[in-house]
């Protein structure tokens, strides 16, 4: 059984190639079916892939361009998750925190 083709114009982008669902039986995981296709017990296990991936943050970007399939983390394609904006996701206004209380104490004597 062989992985299948993801759906990109053109070649694949270096990073895709040390994504962590390209190798071992992840890459068997339907990562590219329409929303509904996988079974539960798929997508956590696709959750689980993308958890330690070391390329999720250019998935992400990738992500973003894609109206199907499991990507960094998130099925494409549910209408709650098409649009991942701040705005959408409820983030706006939200504070954002850019280091932990404390941390810049870190060394200083």
């Amino acid at each position: 059984m062989t992985a299948p083709t993801l759906p990109l114009a053109g070649p694949l982008p270096d990073w895709m190639a040390d994504g962590a669902c390209t190798s071992g039986p992840a890459r068997l995981l339907p990562w590219i079916e329409e929303p509904g296709v996988a079974s539960p017990l798929q997508v956590a296990a696709m959750a689980r892939v993308c958890a330690g991936c070391p390329v999720r943050l250019a998935c992400g970007v990738e992500a973003r361009s894609m109206t199907s399939g499991f990507w960094a983390g998130r099925q494409r394609g549910t209408a709650e998750l098409v649009d991942d904006t701040p705005a959408a996701a409820g983030l706006v206004g939200v504070p954002v925190q850019d280091t932990l209380p404390g941390l810049d104490l870190v060394g200083a004597a």
